[in-house]
């Protein structure tokens, strides 16, 4: 645990910095504390696999399926929900000492010192760092050269068509690789089964700033594919001649926020007594089975 040693200061053999599940996982495993400067909470429509076993953490892995134009695939919980509950269980045990009101951190020797969001300052000293993300940190080495890509959400309203049996829509493009649809509040919507959309690329910073891939084409491109899929807009009365058909609007949707974040990290060798830790959330819970 860690010890009062004065003015902000405190101290802990091993310390670790990233709040992204596999950390918190790796904090829980071999009771750690943690340190960050953002809220790594796994995306929202992160799913684990079905066979995942998440026993260990209290966790039953319950499988569903998600259905496309194309077919079926099964999905197990959510990431989020293993990593609200390790966030958790962490803060109670006391590793999480910042909580979140960190916002940079400078490496000095074998002392971090972090300045937060009240403009506070803390020392914490370590014999050993183990670092999982190395955004806003200063005094690190310098990184392996790597290229910029991002994962682009393009949330989508969607103004008529939002009734459909879909869960995604999957293609073989960067560019709008995946429609993933998601249910209305219950609050916000007229009707049950209301879903909107989120449409997520995966881009260069060339591509990024290009207008083939900005969000007026995303708009233009989620309409094609909805379409293609059989979506249909709202209804639009009935077929005079035919009582069963119904008329429907065209699909109309709209871009409401886009939204970035790299899909590549800096690489940092480690050295001496700071590891940078890269390895996947299997690799880090085979030690139960070692």
């Amino acid at each position: 645990m860690f010890n009062n040693l004065g003015n902000f200061v405190l101290k802990h053999p091993t310390v670790v910095i990233g709040s992204s599940l596999n950390s918190l996982a790796y904090c829980y495993l071999n009771n750690l504390p943690f340190l960050s400067t953002k809220d790594e909470r796994p995306w929202r429509f992160d799913y684990f696999e079905p066979e995942q076993d998440l026993s260990f953490f209290g966790l039953k892995n319950k499988s569903r399926k998600l259905i496309s134009p194309t077919g079926e695939k099964c999905v197990g919980i959510e990431k989020n929900i293993l990593w609200e509950r390790l966030y958790f269980e962490l803060s109670l045990q006391g590793l999480n000492p910042i909580v979140d009101k960190a916002y940079s951190m400078r490496l000095e020797d074998n002392i971090i010192k972090v300045s937060t969001k009240n403009s506070r300052t803390m020392k914490i000293s370590f014999d050993n760092l183990v670092i999982f993300n190395s955004e806003n940190i200063i005094g690190l080495p310098p990184s392996k050269h790597f290229n910029k890509k991002y994962k682009v959400c393009d949330w989508i309203n969607v103004k008529s068509g939002k009734i459909h049996p879909f869960d995604f829509i999957k293609t073989d493009d960067n560019f709008i690789n995946e429609i993933l649809f998601y249910p209305l509040p219950q609050k916000s919507a007229k009707k049950k089964n209301m879903k909107n959309a989120v449409a997520i690329s995966y881009l260069t910073e060339k591509e990024l700033s290009s207008f083939e891939c900005s969000d007026i084409n995303a708009r233009f491109k989620v309409l094609q594919l909805m379409k293609g899929a059989g979506i249909k807009g709202r209804k639009n009365g009935i077929d005079a001649r035919n009582k069963s058909r119904h008329y429907h609007y065209a699909v109309n949707v709209e871009v409401a926020q886009r939204e970035k974040t790299f899909l590549e990290v800096p690489y940092y060798y480690s050295i001496n007594n700071i590891k940078f830790n890269y390895d996947s959330f299997n690799d880090i819970i085979n030690i139960l089975n070692v």
